[in-house]
């Protein structure tokens, strides 16, 4: 119950490591309120007319996964203000896992 929206940053050059999988289907099983928000990183050494072909790469490698309608790029002002008008939109999904589960409150835990 920490946030509502997630942005993962994605390497347009090596894509998704080993870890960020991890990382990725770890938080997809937490159940969240709304879909990830997925953000290509820096293509300054990507020529212009090959940027459409690593956001189609990047798409199919997330279709696994989950059901990825975007991949945003961050070149431009009016880029980032899509990104934030798409994150301001977002709906938040009744989270149903975490409703049906009761809760503990504990006065003292020690992680081990």
């Amino acid at each position: 119950k920490v946030c509502d929206n997630v942005i993962f940053l994605l390497c347009p050059h090596t894509g998704m490591s080993g870890r960020g999988e991890m990382i990725l289907t770890s938080v997809l099983a937490q159940s969240l309120p709304t879909d990830p928000i997925m953000v290509l990183g820096s293509t300054d050494e990507i020529p212009p007319n090959k940027i459409n072909e690593v956001k189609k790469t990047m798409l199919k490698a997330l279709e696994r996964k989950f059901p990825a309608q975007k991949i945003f790029t961050l070149d431009s002002d009016s880029d980032a203000f899509n990104l934030v008008r798409t994150l301001g939109a977002q709906k938040r999904r009744c989270n149903l896992m975490r409703e049906r589960r009761a809760n503990m409150i504990a006065e003292n835990v020690v992680y081990t």
